[in-house]
């Protein structure tokens, strides 16, 4: 494994993590439970983890009512991302921070057994370091790994050694085949997307 990420494997969900981030988990209930991964400079991943059945719409509406509670300029819109197979739906916020446009985004999806939400938050600024992955690119690569994991399409990503970690770095062809794909609904999301506005 890379000394650009780590690996969380706990709670029945495995995904990569940078290295120099700090992760919490909580147990909220008996079968419900919440895991942060926060950045040195305060964007963060959280997923939490629910029994099967639980209205996983209400969860994800519980947090955008937080979010217009907390900051009064806020626009949002429905997304539909393609991960492994799966779709994920939610929201997408944007939102001004002192003096600074940020970016909320919240997915939900089930598996068999239970129901997950993805939530993760960064300020633009950010989501834009020149050459390296932007906070944006980790959420998603994050995501990318949990989702893979659940659905057994496992996928293993190393770093180049940079100051950011490079999730893009295929390791055989296998994955190869799976990142094209991922780009392949990528774009099919924007598309759709851009056709939906």
């Amino acid at each position: 494994m890379s000394k650009d990420y780590k690996e969380y494997d706990d709670l029945g969900v495995r995904f990569i993590y940078p290295s120099n981030w700090f992760v919490q988990t909580e147990t909220w209930d008996k079968g419900t439970y919440g895991i942060t991964v926060d950045s040195p400079e305060g964007s963060f991943w959280s997923l939490a983890i629910y029994p099967k059945g639980v209205d996983l719409d209400a969860a994800a509406k519980q947090i955008l009512g937080t979010l217009d509670a907390e900051y009064e300029e806020m626009d949002q819109a429905e997304v539909k991302r393609y991960v492994a197979d799966r779709v994920l739906t939610g929201y997408e916020v944007n939102f001004f921070y002192l003096d600074l446009t940020s970016t909320a985004l919240v997915l939900k999806f089930e598996d068999e057994n239970r129901g997950y939400v993805v939530y993760w938050q960064t300020c633009d600024r950010l989501a834009l370091t020149g050459e390296n992955l932007s906070r944006s690119d980790v959420f998603d690569a994050m995501t990318h790994t949990l989702v893979s994991n659940l659905t057994g399409q496992e996928v293993e990503y190393r770093g180049d050694g940079g100051d950011e970690f490079d999730f893009g770095a295929p390791v055989d062809e296998k994955e190869r085949r799976v990142a094209e794909n991922r780009e392949f609904y990528r774009k099919k999301y924007e598309r759709q997307r851009w056709e939906e506005e």
